[in-house]
């Protein structure tokens, strides 16, 4: 069953190339924003 999944999701990420790209662009850096913001306040913390 997850082996199904997989092959459907691979198949569409190689279908729409461009528009999975983008999302997966912007996935990363969404998630890179959150660890920055993190490291800032225990940064910010760590000096009271």
């Amino acid at each position: 069953m997850i082996h199904k999944i997989i092959h459907i999701a691979l198949r569409n990420i190689l279908k729409n190339k461009g528009i999975s790209c983008i999302n997966i662009l912007g996935l990363g850096i969404g998630m890179m924003a959150v660890l920055l913001i993190f490291q800032y306040i225990i940064c910010v913390q760590d000096k009271r």
